[in-house]
């Protein structure tokens, strides 16, 4: 069990590029170690009997990765790009979908799997305090300062790992409704700020939007009517009084007027990448596989493209999945999220179904479903719900 538990966080580790402190980490080095992880777990994880019985939507999960393998096919046969090379290209987003796989072959359980995310937590808020403190010279990751947005009231450096600092902040809630203890509350806090601190709009409003639904489902009547008082007065005469917020209110303002008289780049994108940029009816279906930058002349004519136009296929979640892996694949993510979402829980877990819920919106204009170290994290969440043992566990707030 230690060997599948240090292979799993190598695995986590070595496709974030283990945060690539001072630029020292080779990206061909750390994918290597991601691959092997993951093969190593296929092959060499030992089938645990129950996972037999385990039920989680198989098709939904097929659908994914055959419309993967398509979009490999694809791209072999309508680009510029030889197979081996487009395999190559596809291989990151293909394992990590894979990797639920792993997850659920590695037999972990619901605590380890905590403790794993506890620790990537406790590592995201190191890397943005170490990075804002050292900013222009940014220890962790390949951020160039040059292109750094200040104009949202905080520098704009990244958060590592957002989207489990989401998990996090309803993992809390989850907690405290069920033992109101004021350290959960003190976690909710803690990763709510470090959501806040990435400055990205849409998942601000997605966490405040699902935290606040999770909490009204949950309360009484009375307890209820004061927190819809308690918000109503902090957006009224609270969050004005905030800089970070008055600042992302100015920039929305600005975006505003800015589109006023031509649509918003990411609608423009979603026609790009839905209509202009298609190849063929058959790529509509099975999608135009992933452009290898560098390494084909069909990569390289791409981020010429991508770059004149600005137009980004990570912009725009949904409809960017769907143009590298077609309508199968990208069918087969939604129902596999909407079937995790509605799958009955116990309260202990419920925050789970927020998360996915959060994953569904996110992911209409971010990569949630497309940057592959994401794609693991999203992968984790759904071993959660289907591989593990439902026993009563809780994470220590203090680790997060």
């Amino acid at each position: 069990m230690k060997t599948k538990f240090f292979i799993v966080i190598l695995m986590i580790l070595s496709a974030s590029s283990f945060f690539n402190p001072l630029g020292t980490i080779d990206t061909k080095f750390s994918k290597t170690i991601y691959y092997g992880c993951v093969i190593y777990g296929l092959f060499f994880f030992r089938k645990r009997k129950e996972s037999q019985k385990l039920k989680y939507p198989r098709v939904a999960y097929k659908m994914v990765i055959f419309g993967m393998i398509g979009a490999v096919i694809m791209a072999a046969l309508y680009q510029n790009q030889s197979l081996g090379i487009s395999v190559m290209a596809a291989l990151p987003y293909l394992f990590g979908y894979l990797s639920f796989l792993v997850f659920m072959k590695s037999g972990l359980s619901e605590k380890q799997i905590l403790c794993i995310i506890s620790g990537m937590l406790c590592c995201s808020i190191f890397i943005y305090a170490v990075n804002y403190a050292t900013f222009p010279f940014m220890v962790f990751g390949n951020i160039d300062a040059d292109n750094v947005d200040s104009s949202r009231g905080v520098l704009r450096i990244g958060v590592k790992y957002v989207e489990l600092h989401m998990l996090a902040v309803f993992y809390s809630i989850n907690q405290w409704l069920l033992h109101k203890e004021k350290k959960w509350f003190l976690a909710m806090v803690i990763c709510g700020l470090m959501i806040v601190l990435s400055v990205t709009r849409q998942i601000i409003a997605v966490t405040a939007m699902l935290s606040g639904l999770f909490l009204l489902n949950r309360l009484r009547l009375y307890q209820k009517i004061i927190f819809i008082i308690l918000v109503i007065m902090s957006t009224m005469y609270v969050l004005p009084e905030i800089p970070i917020y008055k600042a992302l209110v100015e920039n929305t303002q600005v975006q505003a007027e800015r589109n006023e008289n031509e649509d918003d780049i990411r609608i423009r994108a979603a026609q790009y990448y839905m209509n202009e940029y298609q190849t063929n009816n058959m790529t509509r279906i099975f999608g135009n596989g992933i452009p290898s930058i560098g390494n084909s002349t069909w990569g390289n004519k791409f981020e010429q493209d991508t770059r004149h136009e600005g137009y980004y296929s990570s912009d725009i979640g949904w409809i960017g999945y769907y143009w590298h892996f077609g309508l199968i694949s990208v069918l087969g993510v939604l129902f596999l999220l909407l079937n995790s979402a509605i799958k009955k829980k116990t309260f202990n877990h419920e925050y789970l179904t927020y998360q996915c819920y959060a994953i569904i919106l996110l992911s209409i204009l971010s990569a949630q479903i497309l940057i592959y170290y994401q794609v693991i994290n999203f992968m984790m969440v759904l071993y959660l719900i289907y591989g593990t043992h439902r026993k009563e566990v809780t994470l220590n707030p203090m680790k997060i």
